[in-house]
């Protein structure tokens, strides 16, 4: 079951349309195995080659060293930048800033990174198949096949999609979000217990 997003993160749609700055990617958790940062770094490059005032966002505990973190850091000083660990408002205000958030992870078991980015409009670009898509509107949702021969070139596509029609998947997001605010899946489920009694 996906945990409910407190109501108080939750935005509304006319304040999540304004973007700020160039578009801006973003990663945020631990630099663990099961995150992909790998992976993320290497999807990232491609896109910075080819989108030229995209800039890239690093937020979480390194645990250690990461060789390709560095390497996106020193080929695009100014465009790429590593905040470290961060208290939970500042990643809040980071997700209202950025344009779209890069979930790439092996795994992802509540998807409460997934549901606050969205509650602050930020679009979410993730594989298909990894079950924070269930979360994404299913028409139009930023996804890609993480068994794809060349999953840059898919993830090139979403993002400029995504930053072309920020506006839209912006409210898209905040809309959904609402699904999963603490009001109403508190109500639902009291719901569902009144059904079956």
């Amino acid at each position: 079951m996906i945990p409910p997003v407190h109501s108080e993160f939750v935005s509304k749609p006319s304040e999540s349309v304004t973007r700020r700055g160039p578009p801006e990617l973003i990663f945020i958790g631990k630099y663990l195995d099961f995150k992909n940062i790998e992976f993320f770094c290497h999807l990232v490059d491609a896109c910075l080659e080819e989108i030229d005032n995209l800039v890239v966002t690093f937020v979480g505990d390194r645990l250690g060293g990461n060789i390709s973190v560095d390497r996106i850091l020193e080929k695009y000083p100014g465009r790429a930048r590593e905040l470290g660990k961060v208290p939970h408002q500042t990643v809040h205000e980071i997700l209202q800033t950025a344009n779209g958030i890069l979930l790439q992870t092996a795994a992802e078991h509540g998807g409460t990174v997934a549901v606050e980015a969205m509650s602050l409009g930020t679009p979410i670009i993730c594989p298909s198949g990894l079950g924070i898509d269930a979360l994404l509107p299913s028409e139009h949702s930023l996804t890609f096949s993480r068994n794809s021969e060349r999953p840059e070139y898919e993830i090139l596509n979403l993002v400029r999609r995504a930053f072309e029609n920020y506006s839209y998947y912006s409210n898209d997001a905040v809309e959904k979000s609402l699904y999963f605010s603490k009001k109403r899946t508190s109500a639902e489920l009291k719901k569902a217990i009144e059904d079956a009694l």
